[in-house]
């Protein structure tokens, strides 16, 4: 039988992985779906509207420009918290 020393260190590992993961399927799927995507969206709408929408189409370009940083900061913040559960393992 396993001690629970051993438990808790395979359950902290495990975790920490499964964090890491998380965060970097999150940090796509918010800087590449939610903003960059989204912003191109919102732009061809804003266009394609019958009045001109000039805040949609400010509001697209800063989600496309800001689309990097978004996903760079939720995979960091993911890993920071995953690194620091693996390291307690």
């Amino acid at each position: 039988m396993s001690s629970n020393s051993d438990i808790k260190s395979w359950l902290l590992l495990i975790s920490g992985v499964l964090i890491c993961l998380a965060s970097i399927v999150g940090g796509l799927y918010v800087g590449l779906w939610l903003c960059f995507i989204g912003g191109i969206v919102d732009v061809v709408n804003g266009v394609k509207g019958t009045p001109v929408e000039a805040m949609t189409i400010a509001i697209g370009f800063g989600k496309i420009v800001m689309a990097s940083f978004a996903g760079w900061f939720t995979l960091m913040v993911g890993v920071v918290f995953g690194k620091a559960l693996i390291d307690q393992a």
